[in-house]
């Protein structure tokens, strides 16, 4: 049986993704017209870049990539299959964990076709996606979006935010951006805690190692040995809160995936399955992950293809969709490539 917290869980992030593949879609109706909106906006963002990036990881982006691919056709494949309302719920668990390997794999693909080593861990993906999107300014959302310590950041002209808006107004073109960014600034909040208790453990350790700094110039001068104390875990003070604050980086979507993703496997997996209060609800969220995913990859994909080339890129996309998604109607990478393959950039 659902409980109370399982059903406003499910309510509040329904609802924040809902907002992101909104923004994402540009409003549009189906996915063939948000990755045709999706195209529109990459084109004319500035974002491209100008020339192959000589120092790419050629073999690696491509197994990246393709790792993403493949993340990607599991959900679609999802989508085919999987009809009954209790079992779009169970796989919508795993489906928000999909949705984020698609993210994680796509960006360290992005980053060696930059020129850069490959992220060997989360928080390090993370963070190149912060870079790569969000560091670089507005123009592109939701992908630039993020929430620092001073607020929102590379908010569009002519929106105005209220992050402080309730997570159960309903989404339109309207609130959708005040729901995305409320989404990053409870996920960065989320982990100020983690982070304040990293810096308490430092402050113990400073406090043990200077207890036995001291202990040692005691027993140098033959002074009797003293028994270690029992070093508690000081508290921080409001200037050192406000400092852990400051350092925490700006949070974006690929952050709020991985919260959706640690909430799934291990903190409360009921919330796809017992959250949902009507049939159909789970099947929008469905088809929200895989709207933002397909857009998303869409932006890395486009972003590739100039770095390593086009003929290339095209190679792997022919080889790949060859050998693992020969579906009718086509499936991801697939579909998309039917769609954009003959776009000249």
């Amino acid at each position: 049986m659902a409980t109370t917290n399982s059903k406003n869980a499910f309510r509040t992030h329904a609802n924040y993704l809902r907002a992101f593949a909104s923004i994402a879609a540009a409003n549009t109706r189906t996915r063939a017209d948000a990755l045709h909106a999706t195209l529109d906006r990459v084109l004319n963002s500035g974002f491209l870049p100008d020339a192959t990036c000589l120092n790419a990881d050629i073999n690696q982006a491509k197994i990246s990539l393709q790792n993403a691919w493949g993340t990607e056709l599991l959900l679609g494949v999802g989508e085919r299959v999987i009809n009954a309302e209790e079992l779009i719920r169970l796989s919508n668990n795993w489906s928000v964990v999909q949705a984020y390997y698609v993210f994680y794999h796509a960006t360290q693909a992005l980053a060696v076709s930059r020129g850069f080593p490959r992220p060997d861990s989360h928080p390090k993906t993370q963070n190149q996606f912060h870079n790569m999107f969000a560091g670089r300014g507005a123009g592109l959302e939701p992908w630039t979006m993020a929430f620092s310590h001073s607020g929102p950041q590379n908010v569009p002209a002519g929106v105005n935010v209220n992050d402080q808006i309730h997570s159960w107004t309903t989404c339109d073109p309207r609130s959708q951006w005040s729901l995305a960014y409320k989404a990053l600034r409870t996920t960065r909040e989320d982990a100020l805690p983690e982070r304040e208790r990293i810096v308490r453990e430092e402050k113990r350790k400073n406090k043990r190692r200077a207890w036995k700094e001291e202990e040692q110039q005691r027993l140098a001068r033959g002074r009797k040995s003293r028994k270690e104390p029992k070093f508690r875990l000081p508290r921080l003070t409001i200037a050192e809160k406000e400092d852990v604050n400051r350092r925490l980086r700006a949070h974006t979507l690929i952050d709020y995936l991985f919260r959706l993703r640690i909430r799934t496997n291990y903190e409360d997996s009921a919330m796809f399955t017992d959250g949902p209060e009507r049939n159909g609800q789970s099947g929008v969220v469905r088809n929200d992950l895989l709207l933002l995913v397909a857009c998303s990859l869409l932006v890395v994909e486009l972003h590739i293809r100039l770095l390593v080339g086009s003929a290339q890129f095209s190679q792997w996309v022919t080889d790949w969709v060859s050998a693992n998604a020969q579906f009718e109607p086509p499936i991801g990478v697939a579909e998309r490539w039917l769609l954009f393959n003959n776009v000249i950039i």
